[in-house]
């Protein structure tokens, strides 16, 4: 039988290094594994004044030719990744496509602490107060964690895998927090799991409960920070979730 393929949606300032353990993983599984890399990252200093829209279409590429082909998906969303995340599943699910007669689309979908947003035009500033939250600073073109924001992210792992990952940011487009999304949660035609975070120190926990109830997800929790793949514990969590999702029929 032919697994579904795992998509990610990454977080904010993340790149797919940062998901290591967990992308191995649901490869040793037997599942092709795509995770690319937002396009408001500046890693070609390219980025300035992209959109969540511009991740999107990331998205929308990179599951394009497993669509063609015919094949299930399942996407992960982490955090900001389910602005764009959401947004490229419209009219991509397995129910869409069939009913277009077409074969495989995306099965389901798992968010992990992640903006999964309840209706249309909201960005991620709407969720925060309206602009950046102390935790980060924004020179107006590119915003960025700052220590408090490196300690929220990466509350329960060792120091060395901290240092490590704070190394790994990237400096993100500030237009990418507030742009307003095209497409809602709970409009997704596809089975959606949510992830609350219960030791999150970025998201909080209550939130998190809140937007998987909205989009009515099968929910979880884990005692764990906002980085959840980061520890051996977590990842073997997420796995058993994300295997689920995997499974479901749609």
């Amino acid at each position: 039988m032919v697994k579904p393929v795992i998509v990610f949606a990454h977080g904010a300032w993340h790149q797919p290094l940062h998901y290591l353990s967990l992308l191995r993983s649901i490869q040793a599984k037997g599942h092709t594994v795509v995770s690319p890399v937002n396009a408001t990252l500046d890693l070609k200093g390219s980025s300035a004044g992209k959109t969540c829209q511009d991740d999107t279409k990331v998205i929308r590429d990179a599951m394009r030719p497993f669509l063609e082909s015919g094949e299930d998906i399942v996407l992960v969303c982490h955090s900001y990744g389910g602005i764009p995340g959401t947004d490229a599943v419209e009219g991509n699910t397995v129910q869409e496509r069939a009913a277009k007669g077409l074969k495989g689309g995306v099965k389901s979908v798992v968010h992990i602490a992640s903006s999964a947003l309840p209706q249309r035009g909201m960005c991620i500033f709407d969720m925060v107060g309206g602009g950046p939250e102390p935790w980060w600073d924004s020179d107006g073109t590119f915003g960025f964690p700052n220590q408090d924001g490196f300690d929220k992210l990466y509350s329960d792992v060792d120091s060395v895998t901290k240092a490590a990952c704070t190394s790994a940011l990237v400096r993100q487009s500030i237009e990418s927090f507030r742009t307003p999304n095209m497409y809602s949660a709970p409009e997704v035609k596809a089975p959606l799991f949510y992830v609350v975070c219960d030791e999150d120190q970025l998201v909080p926990p209550a939130g998190q409960k809140a937007l998987a109830e909205a989009c009515k997800a099968k929910t979880i929790h884990l005692s764990l920070s906002h980085s959840p793949f980061l520890t051996d514990a977590g990842v073997r969590q997420l796995m058993e979730f994300i295997d689920e999702a995997a499974s479901v029929t749609s």
